[in-house]
């Protein structure tokens, strides 16, 4: 059985707070890390990497078939990547996640091995298999291979289902459809700049208010207020590569009152005032 690649994706700034390499794991290894919120790349990797999120949120867009998809991981959440799979991640806060890198050749062994596109998905039974390989991690114990193993054939067999069936939400029943979900997105991008409530929200994907924000809850991990205002700070993030513009103008264009009313929720949504983050992605642009 060849060895798991040693790379370990690193987000600039964060650092891997412990990691199975020395257990010596053969089909399976992790990694836990403390990522903070600055947008990066994770390059395509020669075996399937699963990002199970244990706190914090993040945009994650990634191109199948030359078409782009942007999703929202949240806390509980998982990103899979399959093998030679590239993505984007932009983390509306400090997360904490554990990577766990799976060899590709497990899914030959659970079924035959199909062309699986990488989702995002919260699956109750998905978590409940990361949570396990994390507390082995932890532990440390010498003799975990044989346990952990299991538990590696029992992650892909899982994701082979979310996979094909398309069945990526199963832990949220009682949320939003998936064209649902699309249509408030959409709803909430195209009126960024103007006040949105929740009645707007839910008449968008031809709902009433009623019972809208558990189902939307459910579906995203965010009240529609808390969703709105982070789609609020995306946005500014991506308006402050344009040095022309000021802080002031930049709120108004993305629907806060006033530029005081943006430094509250962005450093609140961040943890670091507008103009932290832009001094701090200019330089890393210049380090570049």
């Amino acid at each position: 059985m060849p060895a798991i690649e040693r790379r370990a994706p690193r987000m600039a700034g964060g650092g891997v707070l412990a990691t199975s390499g020395p257990l010596k794991w053969s089909n399976l290894r992790v990694s836990l890390q403390h990522e903070v919120p600055t947008k990066r790349k994770i390059t395509a990797l020669g075996d399937c990497l699963v990002i199970f999120l244990r706190s914090g949120h993040a945009n994650v867009s990634f191109d199948v078939h030359g078409r782009t998809t942007t999703d929202r991981l949240t806390k509980g959440g998982i990103l899979f990547l399959p093998e030679g799979q590239a993505c984007e991640i932009d983390p509306g806060a400090v997360l904490e996640s554990a990577h766990i890198h799976l060899w590709s050749g497990l899914f030959s062994f659970v079924g035959r091995r199909p062309a699986i596109e990488p989702f995002v998905a919260h699956d109750p039974v998905l978590e409940h298999l990361t949570r396990a390989v994390v507390q082995a991690d932890l532990e440390g114990l010498p003799r975990s291979a044989a346990f952990v193993g299991a538990i590696a054939r029992a992650i892909a067999t899982r994701l082979l289902l979310l996979g094909q069936t398309g069945a990526k939400d199963l832990g949220r029943p009682g949320g939003l459809s998936g064209q649902q979900l699309r249509e408030v997105q959409a709803f909430v991008r195209e009126n960024i700049e103007r006040e949105i409530g929740v009645n707007a929200m839910a008449g968008s994907c031809g709902l009433g208010s009623k019972g809208f924000t558990r189902a939307f809850k459910k579906s995203v991990g965010q009240s529609p207020y808390q969703y709105v205002m982070s789609a609020r700070v995306e946005r500014a993030k991506r308006l402050m590569a344009d040095r022309r513009l000021g802080l002031a103008e930049i709120a108004l264009h993305c629907g806060f009152c006033h530029q005081e009313h943006l430094t509250r929720v962005f450093r609140k949504v961040t943890g670091l005032t507008p103009g932290q983050y832009r001094n701090s992605a200019s330089r890393q642009e210049d380090e570049a």
